[in-house]
């Protein structure tokens, strides 16, 4: 295995050889599609902080989605928003390697892994970069990477493994697809799982979970309803009947009946509080902590959490809760009420079209023509 550095020789701090404004854009990335170490580094204050990745570009699109909020936020992403916003960091590969994943693949077409063998090829290949990771973390302590002055141990695997994988072909795997018509004749994209598939089309996975086998498809861009989507699992009829969100409560209480409306006559990417005897709008907001801040004024406990402990929070007070018609609705300072979303829902909304929809331009203008 060939190692290529991209920063300079310090062991106080990191900074890149090469490096990189954001967003990308049409800049030639040295290394980009290899697999190894990255850093986001600071302009201003030269604050940064590394991660590790199969495919840096790849990871970069996972972050570039966190900052514009359509993915979970770290104290990374909260940092540079706060300090600047995308345009005040450079992004830059600083340790890489070839991708032994697009390598094996690329020499081996021809024989197919099992799902265990496609599992050992993934971890075998992750697990150099994971001891880079832990090595430069563990000797330069990136400011960026430590949340409440607490350092961490890098997660080496995140997959879970089965010995009966070993002999599941990777056939038996569901799929899930985007097409660009109901006839299924405009081929979009198509993934092993609903994250995948989100992650090609810059969507949220609420939005694909939501959506899959909806027989009118859904609106990745906002409000123009004229380009839609549709997403199915191969093989499975498309739906007819409405359902509800991915997280329900353990007691499973049923979905919210609007009566003289549905789920998709609401506003795309808003969160709709309702009350629950009219069923008429209190409010609208653009987030859960939006939500929760204006419905709790009073209440100071989320901004002594963690992040990782206000997404629970929140999720456990909120998120569980949406489109759910619970007893009595959800309590909070200002009263009780039902909280309900559009199927199409994608946190901190944004109109502008990206991701997949900006390299099938020829494909949405066929739709709209």
């Amino acid at each position: 295995m060939v190692i290529r550095y991209n920063m300079e020789n310090s062991l106080k701090t990191i900074i890149p050889i090469v490096g990189y404004d954001l967003p990308i854009a049409s800049q030639r990335v040295l290394d980009g599609d290899c697999s190894g170490l990255y850093c986001f580094r600071h302009k201003i204050t030269g604050e940064y902080g590394i991660g590790s990745a199969l495919s840096c570009r790849n990871r970069l699109n996972d972050h570039v989605n966190s900052l514009n909020g359509h993915r979970l936020r770290s104290k990374l992403h909260d940092w540079i928003l706060k300090n600047g916003g995308i345009t005040t960091v450079n992004w830059a590969p600083i340790i890489t390697f070839d991708n032994i994943v697009q390598e094996w693949y690329s020499i081996n077409s021809t024989s197919p892994l099992s799902v265990g063998g496609a599992n050992i090829l993934k971890g075998f290949a992750q697990y150099p970069g994971r001891i880079l990771e832990q090595c430069v973390y563990t000797n330069y302590a990136p400011f960026l990477n430590i949340s409440n002055g607490q350092h961490k141990d890098i997660i080496f695997f995140n997959f879970p493994f089965e010995s009966s994988d070993m002999s599941l072909h990777l056939q038996c795997i569901k799929t899930y697809q985007a097409w660009g018509d109901k006839d299924m004749t405009k081929w979009i994209a198509e993934a092993n799982s609903y994250n995948s598939l989100a992650h090609l089309l810059d969507v949220s996975v609420g939005s694909v979970r939501n959506n899959m086998g909806w027989h009118k498809g859904m609106c990745p861009v906002g409000d123009d309803r004229e380009i839609v989507i549709y997403l199915k699992e191969k093989g499975v009829p498309f739906r007819r009947e409405q359902i509800s969100t991915q997280k329900y409560p353990k007691s499973r209480y049923p979905l919210l009946n609007l009566k003289n409306r549905s789920l998709y006559d609401l506003i795309p990417g808003k969160i709709h509080v309702i009350y629950i005897d009219t069923l008429k709008d209190f409010g609208t907001y653009n987030s859960q902590r939006e939500l929760w801040i204006a419905l709790n004024p009073n209440s100071k406990h989320l901004d002594s959490l963690s992040m990782e402990q206000q997404h629970d929070f929140l999720n456990n007070r909120v998120g569980r809760y949406i489109n759910i018609e619970k007893p009595k609705g959800i309590q909070t300072e200002v009263g009780s009420f039902y909280f309900v979303r559009h199927p199409d829902y994608l946190p901190n909304f944004s109109k502008t079209a990206s991701g997949v929809f900006a390299v099938y331009i020829n494909w949405i203008g066929s739709i709209l023509s």
